[in-house]
């Protein structure tokens, strides 16, 4: 059974669906040739901020020959995945502010479907890789740790800074 915001959402994937394929094949028993054609139907469960949602989704194949649904397209859902990267990037978020365990209970709580913390962790590790890019290696790398020192005077802090110039592999300077 579906909230009235879930049927909502679904009205909508319906109506953008069919101004989708229409756009791009024309109407359904039209006699006019379309670069493209639909192929199939196919039942999947995507994750909204709604909740998990059951929908028939329309595949087409173009002329080039690729198979797609333009709705998942238009939802930004890549292959083999469930939800869209505005949603991993809510996900990810909610990860930075609590622990993953934390996260997985209270996205359980606001979204309406369950995610495991080690579900969570891929996710946060899979935006992570793309997100990144390599580091420009033509700066000097440095780093520096601050260790506290007891005594009976209080102690004091004490930075190490470890310095390694430009080009130079394997030599660091400490400061």
């Amino acid at each position: 059974m579906y909230s009235v915001e879930q049927e909502a959402y679904i009205s909508f994937l319906q109506q953008k669906e069919q101004d989708l394929l229409e756009k791009q094949c024309g109407c359904k028993y039209s006699e006019v040739k379309a670069a493209c054609k639909r192929v199939k139907t196919a039942v999947k469960y995507i994750c909204t901020r709604f909740g998990k949602i059951k929908y028939r989704f329309t595949y087409i194949k173009d002329e080039v020959g690729r198979l797609f649904s333009p709705l998942l397209e238009y939802l930004g859902i890549e292959k083999y995945q469930h939800m869209s990267q505005d949603l991993k990037n809510r996900l990810k978020d909610k990860a930075s502010k609590m622990t993953y365990a934390d996260a997985a209970e209270d996205i359980g709580n606001s979204f309406g479907f369950l995610i495991t913390r080690q579900g969570l962790w891929r996710i946060n590790q899979e935006t992570q890789k793309t997100g990144f890019s390599k580091p420009d290696k033509s700066h000097s790398i440095l780093l520096a740790d601050g260790t506290k020192v007891r005594s009976n005077k209080g102690g004091h802090h004490e930075p190490r800074v470890a310095l390694a110039p430009a080009g130079r592999d394997g030599l660091t300077k400490e400061i």
